[in-house]
Formats: C-alpha cells, sequence, structure tokens
C-alpha cells in the first residue's frame, strides 16, 4: 500500500486470528482541526480511540438486536468524535449511519453498519 502525503498508515495483524485491519489517520487533517496544536490533536484521537475500545461491543450488539433507539445516540456521538480526528472513513461511515438512524432509514443500513463496523 503506497503512503499518502500527510498520512501515516497504521497496520495490525494478528496472525492467530488472520486479521488484518487497515486504518488511515490524516495527520495534517487532525492538525489542521486542532489548529496545530499537536497535544490537543493526539488528546482528541486518543479519546476517540478509548471511545471505540468502550463502544463497539455495545454498538455490534445493539445493531444485531436491531435497537435503533440505543444505538442512534452511541453512532452520533462516535460521528462527532470522528469529526475531529482526520479518520477520514470513519467519518464517512459514522455520517452516513448517524443519517439513516436519525431518518429511521432501517431498511437501508445493513450495509452501512457494515461499513461503519469494518472502519472501527
Amino acid at each position: 500500500m503506497k503512503k499518502k502525503k500527510n498520512e501515516t498508515i497504521v497496520k495490525i495483524s494478528q496472525k492467530k486470528s488472520h486479521l488484518k485491519i487497515d486504518k488511515v489517520i490524516d495527520i495534517q487533517a487532525s492538525l489542521e482541526y486542532s489548529h496545530n496544536n499537536r497535544e490537543l490533536a493526539k488528546d482528541m484521537l486518543s479519546l476517540l480511540i478509548e471511545m471505540i475500545k468502550k463502544e463497539y461491543t455495545t454498538i455490534d450488539q445493539l445493531y444485531n438486536q436491531q435497537n435503533w433507539e440505543l444505538l442512534a445516540p452511541l453512532v452520533h456521538k462516535l460521528y462527532g468524535g470522528s469529526c475531529y480526528c482526520g479518520v477520514h472513513r470513519l467519518q464517512k461511515a459514522c455520517k452516513e449511519a448517524d443519517g439513516q438512524l436519525q431518518k429511521k432509514q432501517y431498511d437501508h443500513i445493513q450495509k452501512t453498519m457494515e461499513e461503519l463496523m469494518e472502519a472501527l
């Protein structure tokens, strides 16, 4: 995979589960969102990572239970956090899922939620 300018590519591979996750963080965008305050950018990204660790299983369970009422605020919160960290793929997936949940468009949410869970 070719690195783009101002992007850091973090690859995590787990041989036991044959799971490979690629995540892209646009460092330049993150710095712009924090007005070039590196500590703030780092803190915002750390908070987003902690939120993902804490809420991943809950989001997955609520989706599988089709508990849209409880899922909507979690996705909205995740979308808000993703907007300031330069995680464009996650932000796009959250925006789409948040919009569908807010509009109660549950018939078309499966693909969107799959993209969101993959982006996490």
